[in-house]
C-alpha cells in the first residue's frame, strides 16, 4: 500500500483581502507565495477562461492554496464540502471569530459540540481542538 498524504487543499476566494484575513489573521497561516493561473491554463483545469491569482497560506502542518477572482459566475463549494482544521485552544480560537464577526455554529452532539464557520467568501469549515499528545 502505498504511503499516501495531504500536500494542500484548495479553496476559491473572492477577495485578497478577505483570503488574507480569515487564513493570515484568524487561521495564522503564513503567506508564503503566490502566482497567476493565466486563462489558458485555467481553461485547461477547471473549464473557465478567466485570470485567478493563487495565495498560498501554510504552516508546519497545513497548505492551503486560495484562489482569487471577483468573478461572479464562480461557485462556492457546496454544503457539504469542508475542511476540518485543528486549532490548538478552540474557545480562545471562537473568541478571535466573535472579534473578527465571522459567525460560526456550535452544535452540541452525544460526544461534545462540534463547530461549523464560513470564510468570507463561504467555504465551510469545521473547527476541532488540537489532541496534545502527554510526554512520556
Amino acid at each position: 500500500m502505498p504511503n499516501t498524504g495531504l500536500n494542500h487543499v484548495a479553496v476559491f476566494n473572492r477577495s485578497e483581502k478577505e483570503a488574507k484575513k480569515f487564513y493570515g489573521s484568524l487561521l495564522g497561516l503564513r503567506q508564503t507565495y503566490r502566482f497567476t493561473v493565466d486563462e489558458s491554463l485555467a481553461q485547461r483545469i477547471f473549464s473557465m477562461r478567466i485570470n485567478l491569482e493563487v495565495l498560498i497560506f501554510e504552516n508546519d502542518h497545513l497548505k492551503i492554496e486560495v484562489f482569487i477572482s471577483a468573478h461572479k459566475r464562480i461557485p462556492v463549494a457546496t454544503a457539504i464540502n469542508h475542511i476540518c482544521v485543528e486549532v490548538e485552544q478552540r474557545p480562545a480560537f471562537l473568541q478571535k471569530c466573535r472579534q473578527q464577526e465571522i459567525e460560526f455554529m456550535e452544535i452540541q452532539r452525544e460526544r461534545g459540540k462540534i463547530i461549523f464557520l464560513k470564510d468570507y467568501s463561504g467555504n465551510l469549515f469545521e473547527i476541532k481542538e488540537r489532541r496534545v499528545e502527554p510526554d512520556n
